[in-house]
């Protein structure tokens, strides 16, 4: 089999995992805050991580039954679809102090980051198994790349809201929303064939 397409999509994957962990921290940062605004109370401050949790653990079985029927492809994009819509929801959330809406919006982003926590297992699988650890080694230090990226998006964002009249905490979300619907088109244009496809070439 050529080589080519591997190294695509790995480099896919190294940058699907840099944006995707960007917009974990940026959204991330503030969701506590927000909860305790919403509420009205610092008590449920950590209901929006819980609420993260859950989506995880729903995502959990839901991505990979979504792999293996329909191939990695469509469930990153499901999976990024969930975060940016779960993104918007939140900003309207904000903006309109529904404290429900903003619980399940953190729902919704934790289905996207049990999604995308298994980009670098995608990576693995189209590799060779001398070159297996080193193509997920690879994909994750992208996400400490995006790690770094995060808090400067934030308050970048957070001071350009505040500058045009909104509640500062709408920027990160904003952001989140953007890196997520860049995510989405960078693996529908880019992750090709599907990584499960070449998995089994390479097996």
């Amino acid at each position: 089999m050529s080589w080519g397409p591997v190294r695509r999509i790995t480099i896919t994957l190294f940058v699907t995992q840099g944006v995707s962990s960007a917009a974990v921290v940026s959204a991330f940062t503030v969701m506590a805050i927000i909860a305790a605004d919403l509420s009205g109370s610092r008590v449920w401050a950590g209901a929006p991580i819980l609420a993260m949790f859950v989506g995880r653990f729903i995502a959990s079985y839901l991505m990979g039954k979504l792999m293996d029927e329909l191939g990695r492809r469509p469930a990153l994009l499901a999976a990024f679809a969930m975060g940016a819509v779960g993104s918007c929801l939140a900003i309207v959330s904000v903006l309109n102090r529904q404290f429900g809406g903003f619980l399940l919006s953190a729902v919704l982003f934790g289905m996207f980051r049990g999604g995308s926590e298994q980009i670098r297992f995608i990576a693995g699988e189209i590799q060779t198994q001398q070159q297996r650890a080193r193509a997920i080694g690879f994909v994750v230090f992208a996400g400490t790349i995006g790690s770094i990226l995060g808090p400067w998006l934030y308050q970048l964002s957070a001071n350009t809201a505040s500058s045009a009249g909104y509640d500062g905490s709408v920027g990160p979300l904003a952001i989140a929303a953007v890196l997520l619907v860049l995510g989405a088109i960078v693996v529908s244009a880019l992750l090709r064939p599907d990584p499960r496809e070449l998995g089994r070439s390479v097996e």
